[in-house]
Formats: structure tokens, C-alpha cells, sequence
């Protein structure tokens, strides 16, 4: 990754944060674009600390026209070797289609499926011939839980869209990749947007944040969920010479839940 431009959408963020810091180290300039610049220089800081090269841009991920300037503006530094959405954006969980209105169910289709539209459409003509876009969902993409219609139906949705957008990037020799995580239990401490998510799931059951994810560890094969920095050294591992080959493709970080 040694100066490779990698941008970041929801730079700020519990995973974006993680893995800025990881491609960082692996030796990337890395551009953070989110909409709190407090949050952003925060993390940017602790790279520059870090000896890393790092920038921010204080965008909003659905103004389309300030994405594409700014990955033409980063693109005209030597290219892109990366762009991955780690945003996070808020929506219901725990709740069955009798109390889920129309509005509920399609905010997260809408709201991450336009992100990663926008932000793909302004990176793509950029990318670099062994560049990748890197995606996140969840197990809710391939499994059925209680109260995940609308969200369930988004992760199903981004891993959809990687695997179409591969085929768009492959004649340039780009890739595109899709990271499915399982509960991160270090985001929701870190303050990520599934801290609200996860505590309004945890009282539609009855139980606090922390025994929901206990109960969601042990529901797993391996009895563990994943830590922030797995699913960042997935991200560079991703992007690196090794997955070269490795195109439309999910990486399973649920620990054998799906």
C-alpha cells in the first residue's frame, strides 16, 4: 500500500477509524470524508501521530457532486487504490412488519444503497488497474432474524451491488469486495451509530446491549465475534497483492454463522 490513495467514507467512524489507521500503517495516504469534522481530525490526528499521512474532507455522503470533486481532487495525486464505505447509518431493528411502516423499512435500502452508488460512481474511473472498492454488511444478508426486514434487506442489497460492480470495474482490472462482519461489540463502546441500533433491538427483547451480544458470541461456531482491528486488517488484506485474484466476492467474518 506504500503512497496508495485510500478514501474512506465514514472515515470517523468505529470501522472506518480501524481500518484508516490499518492501511495507514501498511504505508497508504489515507483521505477520511464524513460529515463531523471534530471526529474526523480526531482520528486523522492520531495517524499523523502515528507517522502516517493522513487527510480529511467534511462531506455528506449523499451530496454526489462534493464526493466527485473530491475523488477527482485525490485521484489527481497519483490515482486511487481504494475507496470503501464503512458509514453507518441509523434504522430499525427489532421490530416484525405489524409495527413496521413503509417508511422503516425502506430508510436503510435507501440511504445505504445510495451511498454506495455515489460513492462507487465517483471513485470507479479512478481506481487504479489492481484498486478495489471494499463494502461492509452483515450475516442479515444470507440469514433471517426477527425485526431485520428492512436491514436485513440492505445487507442483502450491498453484497448484490458488489458483485455487479465487480464486473463494471473488471475490464480496468479493479476488483470490488464485501466484507460481512458480525456484531462488533468494541464499535458500539467506540460510540458507533449500532450502539442506538443495538439498544433499541435490546429492549424489544428484553435484555440489555451487552447480554444480547454475549448471546449473539455464543450463537456463533467459534463462540466470538469479531474486533475492530480483524475486520480493519481484512480491509487491508483486501486491497493487498494476495487477493489479487479475489473479485465480487464476500469475506465471511461471522465467525461460521453464514
Amino acid at each position: 500500500m506504500q503512497g496508495g490513495n485510500v478514501i474512506i467514507y465514514g472515515g470517523s467512524g468505529a470501522i472506518g477509524a480501524a481500518s484508516a489507521r490499518a492501511f495507514a500503517r501498511a504505508g497508504a495516504s489515507v483521505h477520511l470524508v464524513g460529515r463531523t469534522p471534530r471526529k474526523l481530525h480526531a482520528v486523522a490526528g492520531a495517524i499523523i501521530r502515528e507517522g502516517g499521512d493522513a487527510h480529511t474532507a467534511a462531506l455528506d455522503i449523499f451530496d454526489g457532486e462534493a464526493i466527485r470533486q473530491h475523488a477527482e481532487t485525490v485521484a489527481a495525486r497519483g490515482g486511487i487504490a481504494v475507496g470503501m464505505v464503512a458509514i453507518g447509518v441509523g434504522h430499525v431493528q427489532g421490530r416484525a412488519i405489524a409495527d413496521l411502516s413503509l417508511d422503516e423499512f425502506e430508510a436503510p435500502i435507501t440511504a445505504y444503497m445510495r451511498a454506495h452508488f455515489i460513492a462507487a460512481k465517483a471513485v470507479a474511473p479512478h481506481l487504479s488497474a489492481d484498486g478495489v472498492f471494499i463494502a461492509l454488511s452483515t450475516q442479515a444478508a444470507t440469514l433471517a432474524f426477527p425485526g431485520m426486514l428492512g436491514f436485513g434487506t440492505t445487507c442483502a442489497a450491498i453484497e448484490g451491488f458488489i458483485r455487479h460492480l465487480s464486473r463494471d470495474l473488471a475490464p480496468r482490472g479493479a476488483r470490488a469486495v464485501c466484507i460481512r462482519c458480525d456484531a462488533i461489540p468494541e464499535a458500539v463502546e467506540a460510540g458507533s451509530h449500532s450502539a442506538e441500533v443495538f439498544a433499541a433491538a435490546a429492549r424489544a427483547q428484553g435484555v440489555s446491549v451487552s447480554a444480547m451480544l454475549a448471546d449473539a458470541a455464543r450463537a456463533t461456531p467459534l463462540q466470538r465475534l469479531p474486533t475492530l482491528t480483524e475486520a480493519a486488517a481484512c480491509a487491508v488484506f483486501a486491497a493487498s497483492p494476495a487477493a489479487k485474484t479475489m473479485t465480487g466476492a464476500v469475506i465471511n467474518l461471522t465467525g461460521g454463522v453464514s
